[in-house]
């Protein structure tokens, strides 16, 4: 339930955006910070929330953090600018940073072998695609029939339901240990994140270069105080011995690519169907369904595989079929550009997107597999949150790098014209010949 309140969230907003910029007047990097600062507030935390599943009841820690989740919803219902609705955005982010790593480390403590986590696991997965299909759905519904705003509402309920399940049915999880925690740490981390997604969006927009250059600072200056810091304190983020198993460390590279290209996607995908092809902002919700549906599907197929010893070859087949789907979606575009026919570009799109949500799908499963089973049961909080913080970076600097491309295109109808999709599309196929090499790096005894 976790880590479908996520991903709902994630991906439903993408298609209110268009209606959100209309009322409120937004640019396109307040677009995508709308979009992005959510997700990007997720990475930034969520280390620290599964740390907090580690040492604190896990049942009391998720609800705090749904508490926090559904005043940021109730704030975003009731936004009146840019500035107040990216607030509530980062708000719920804060109280959604403990769901997925501290439910994840919930199933790791309840998994009783390998193979119960393997099946807890495929049942993520499947979390994850129908998230990823009733956000479209419910953001483009709710925003074609009742207005924005009764999607934020949505999401309030939604939040409310999932706390009183956890009040109700999670048995209480006692923390394994109570030793001390690196604010410190947790804080460069965080910032070093918030700094590179920021700097992205912010490179084309008018903000002040004091800003800009601030965010440049910060990143290497943190990021390199991080790591050196991670080395030396006695209570480190990631443990350093985690870097040192092949496994763990392949597990988080796939899950951060696997989300760049899909966050990329989902963001230009609601754009691109609502401007470039004129779909009422419904009709484009459900013309994500597909996407989402593939992905339910390629979690289960995963599933059914023994893992972790086939992850290196489910990933692969998984990686290539990203990469066909990212090239008959990106041939629709073309195709639309050159010819103006835009029913066959939504055709190619949805086939294509279906084989990238298959794809991503069956990516899901094995890689948690291993980033979970590569550190103790003690350490399932760290495990759950690293993985997750990879794919929420992952998702938050792909929006940032779609906007990025976008605008660089400079095309005279902007987001309206489809040859502006062009050079994010390739971008993102870019990310699907990465993720074919990534598995070379698991190892083959585990």
């Amino acid at each position: 339930m976790g880590t479908l309140t996520v991903n709902i969230n994630n991906t439903a907003i993408n298609l209110a955006l268009p209606a959100i910029r209309d009322e409120l007047r937004l640019d396109l990097v307040e677009m995508q910070w709308v979009s992005a600062s959510y997700v990007l507030i997720l990475a930034a935390l969520t280390m620290i929330g599964g740390t907090l599943g580690d040492h604190f009841d896990k049942r009391q820690v998720l609800t705090v953090g749904l508490c926090v989740y559904t005043t940021g919803s109730l704030l975003g219902a009731l936004s009146l600018s840019a500035l107040t609705l990216i607030g509530s955005r980062i708000l719920a982010g804060i109280g959604a940073a403990v769901l997925v790593p501290v439910g994840l480390a919930s199933l790791r403590q309840l998994a009783s072998s390998p193979q119960q986590l393997t099946s807890y696991m495929s049942l993520w997965g499947l979390a994850v695609g129908l998230g990823m299909a009733l956000g479209p759905a419910v953001g483009g519904g709710l925003t074609g029939y009742l207005g924005w705003r009764a999607l934020f509402v949505a999401m309030t309920a939604f939040g409310v339901i999932y706390l009183l399940a956890v009040r109700i049915c999670l048995p209480r999880l006692d923390s394994f240990e109570r030793a001390g925690v690196s604010i410190v740490s947790h804080m460069l981390a965080a910032i070093s994140m918030v700094s590179a997604a920021g700097l992205v969006i912010e490179m084309r927009s008018d903000s002040p270069w004091l800003l800009k250059a601030s965010l440049a600072f910060a990143l290497p200056v943190c990021g390199t105080l991080w790591i050196h810091r991670d080395r030396t304190t006695s209570h480190p983020v990631i443990p350093p011995c985690a870097w040192r198993n092949p496994n763990y460390a392949a597990a988080l590279a796939i899950g951060f690519t696997n989300y760049v290209a899909l966050g990329a996607t989902v963001f230009l995908s609601s754009l691109f169907l609502q401007d470039a092809a004129q779909l009422p902002a419904a009709v484009a919700g459900f013309g994500c369904v597909p996407l989402a549906a593939a992905t339910a599907w390629g979690a289960t197929w995963a599933g059914a595989h023994e893992m972790p010893d086939a992850a290196r070859r489910v990933v692969q087949v998984a990686a290539m079929l990203l990469g066909c789907g990212l090239t008959v979606a990106g041939a629709g575009v073309v195709f639309q550009t050159v010819s103006d026919s835009p029913a066959v570009a939504i055709f190619t799109y949805v086939v294509g997107t279906s084989l990238m949500g298959f794809g991503f799908g069956a990516a899901n499963a094995p890689v948690n597999v291993m980033a979970m089973s590569s550190l103790p049961k003690r350490q399932s909080g760290v495990a759950g949150s690293s993985a997750s913080t990879a794919r929420q970076l992952g998702q938050s600097l792909g929006v940032a790098a779609g906007g990025l491309l976008l605008s660089l295109a400079d095309s005279p109808g902007g987001s309206t014209s489809p040859q502006s999709y062009v050079l994010p599309s390739l971008s993102i196929f870019m990310c699907a010949v990465v993720l074919m090499f990534l598995p070379l790096r698991f190892s083959r005894h585990s």
